[in-house]
Formats: C-alpha cells, sequence, structure tokens
C-alpha cells in the first residue's frame, strides 16, 4: 500500500554544536541498550542468555555520513538570486532495536532474539541553521523518538527552544492572510488552502481531508476561531517557487506532510519530495512565515484579530441560521430577553 503521509519531529541540538563535523565526532559514534524485559515469574531465563541475547541495540546507519548542501533564499529579504545562502545537512538513519509483545512460543519457550526482535530504521537529517544544528526524526511515533533522543544523547538536545515555535495568534493571521488576502503573505509566497485545523496534531491515521478544497469555510473552524480558543495546529497548503506543500505544522513546528497532494517545483524538481519538502519548510518556508508574523504581530493583534473574530462569527451565527432554518425575529428576541435577565440579576445583587 502506498504511503500517502509523513511524519516528521523536529529537535534542536545544544548551543554546544553549530556544525555537523561536531556532529559526527560527538553524537554518530554513540548507541544505546536496553534489556529484555520479563514478568516476574520468567526473570530466572535472564541469568540463562547471553548478553547479545537479552539487549536491544539503538545504534547509527553510519558515523561519517555525506554532509551536503543546499542554497536556501534568505529569511529576510525572500526569494532573488542573488541572496541565497548555503546550509549544510547530512541524511542518515537510526536502527533501533526492540522487543515485540510476543516473546514465547506455544510451549512456553523464549523465542530465538530474531522472533521476537522488531527492527525499526528511521530517517535522520541533521541541518545547519544560524549557526545552530537541528534533527529532523522521521516519525511521530513517540516510543521511536525515545530511542533516537537516547542515541542522540538526551544531554545534548535542547527541549526549551523555541527558535520554531508558532503561537496560536499565528496560526489565526495565517487563517486571517488566507481569508482577507487572497493567501498572500509575499511576493512569492501563498497559502492556497486551508484545509481545516484539529487541537493536537494528528498521527498517520487521521491526517489530511484531501477531497475537499474548501474545508476553512467549515463552521467549525470559524466558530473555533471566532470564539478565541488556541489553535494548536493548522493544515496550510503553502506554495512558492520551490514547493506546492500540503503540511498539517504544529505549535512546535513538527510536520505531517501529504505526499500525494505536495510537489516540488523549480530547480529542485528531480529531488525526493519525501526528503526535499520537510527539510526546505524548516530552513525556509516555516522560519519565513514566522519572520512575515513578526512584521505584521502588533497590527494584527492589536486591530485585525478583533475585526476578523467578529466578521467570522457573524458568518458562523448567518450559516447556522440558514441551514437550520432557524427564525432570526426569535433568535434576537432570545438575546434580548437574555441580557435583560442578567441586568436583573446584576441589579438584585447590587452588582451593576
Amino acid at each position: 500500500m502506498t504511503k500517502k503521509s509523513i511524519n516528521t519531529r523536529l529537535m534542536k541540538l545544544t548551543s554546544k554544536f553549530n556544525s555537523i563535523d561536531q556532529v559526527k565526532s560527538i553524537i554518530l559514534n554513540k548507541r544505546h541498550e536496553s534489556s529484555l524485559n520479563l514478568k516476574k515469574d520468567k526473570q530466572n531465563l535472564l541469568t540463562t542468555l547471553g548478553s547479545d541475547e537479552k539487549s536491544f541495540l539503538s545504534m547509527w546507519s553510519t558515523n561519517n555520513p555525506n554532509i551536503e548542501e543546499i542554497y536556501i533564499p534568505n529569511i529576510v529579504d525572500g526569494e532573488t538570486e542573488s541572496n541565497r545562502l548555503v546550509r549544510k545537512y547530512a541524511v542518515l538513519e537510526a536502527i533501533v532495536e526492540y522487543s515485540k509483545n510476543k516473546k514465547f512460543d506455544s510451549e512456553g519457550m523464549l523465542l530465538p532474539k530474531i522472533e521476537r526482535t522488531n527492527i525499526d530504521k528511521i530517517k535522520i537529517i541533521f541541518f545547519e541553521y544560524n549557526n545552530q544544528v537541528f534533527v529532523i526524526i522521521y516519525s511521530n511515533y513517540d516510543p521511536n523518538i525515545y530511542r533516537v533522543k537516547k542515541i542522540l544523547g538526551e544531554e545534548n538536545i535542547d527541549e526549551d527552544h523555541d527558535g520554531y515555535k508558532i503561537s496560536s495568534d499565528m496560526f489565526t493571521w495565517m487563517f486571517f492572510k488566507y481569508s482577507s488576502f487572497a493567501g498572500i503573505l509575499d511576493q512569492t509566497l501563498k497559502i492556497k488552502n486551508i484545509a481545516g485545523f484539529m487541537g493536537n496534531i494528528s498521527d498517520e491515521h487521521n491526517v489530511f481531508r484531501g477531497d475537499s478544497e474548501q474545508t476553512s469555510e467549515l463552521i467549525m473552524t470559524k466558530a473555533f476561531i471566532s470564539n478565541g480558543e488556541k489553535i494548536k495546529n493548522l493544515i496550510v497548503r503553502a506554495v512558492d517557487e520551490m514547493i506546492d506543500g500540503t503540511l498539517r505544522i504544529d505549535e512546535y513546528s513538527n510536520i505531517n506532510m501529504n505526499i500525494n497532494m505536495s510537489e516540488i517545483r523549480g530547480q529542485f524538481i528531480a529531488e525526493d519530495k519525501e526528503f526535499f519538502i520537510p527539510l526546505y519548510s524548516y530552513l525556509y518556508l516555516i522560519p519565513r512565515m514566522i519572520y512575515l508574523y513578526k512584521i505584521d504581530s502588533k497590527t494584527f493583534i492589536e486591530t485585525d484579530k478583533k475585526n476578523f473574530s467578529a466578521k467570522i462569527g457573524e458568518e458562523v451565527i448567518l450559516s447556522i441560521l440558514e441551514k437550520n432554518n432557524i427564525d432570526i425575529g426569535l433568535i434576537s428576541k432570545k438575546v434580548v430577553q437574555t441580557r435583560n435577565s442578567k441586568l436583573l440579576t446584576l441589579e438584585k445583587t447590587g452588582t451593576l
């Protein structure tokens, strides 16, 4: 069955790392060993097993990956031929072993290690950005994220970085730009569609509604925003000169990419989109969106957000009235009655 989506998790290494060469020398020789876990009545079996038989290893596919270069537009100035920056990256795999649920055969005998062991190969990209090193992990499966963190070395991971953090207000701003300005963010970058949102990042079983090009018109989405709720992720179809990508991006810039609805454009068209689009998103697309939001944020928060919230709130109300054939006059009377009742209560309690 053809894979329809990929998930990536973004991490940052601590400030002691500013190049992939340092990653090679400090991290890529690491490995992590975990032990076979058996129920209490089977613990005695562990004493009969050799070290290899009762251990599971997580390690890197190589400690000397090729360091590649890619030319990316300048975040501040946007796309021009003269202002592209060179970014370095390296692609490799984390190979992780872990126990299957089934450890014993039908006669209660411990299975050979190869028959009771899962082996996953997880694609990893290290990339340099602004004198820092980040890690793209091609997985959204928490146990495997944990295993990768073990061979990265938890002491080497900066858990508190916020360079890629996306606020709820920024997600609302993106929806505002899409609804009010045809999605145009700058001369080359456009949000061509917003397919919806969820409270939490999706997994591979709950991802995109690709059958609808107008899901931004969903009453639920507008009601959620107009009610001032916090948005933690958004599905966007972002288009510029390099990519046409349909991505669910969460507040930490973790990505779920719809493969069938994403394409590479321009000079990188021959690249593998599963590799290139996430890398490009982290090197340019998301940082550019964050930069453009920072320029707009003061005006948006102080003025546009309130007006936009009121506008789409009215749209939600009118849509509900129309779809359910509700008498607006009756609703108006109930609103007046509710307000009068609240005023009367305040008068009686002396809190008016």
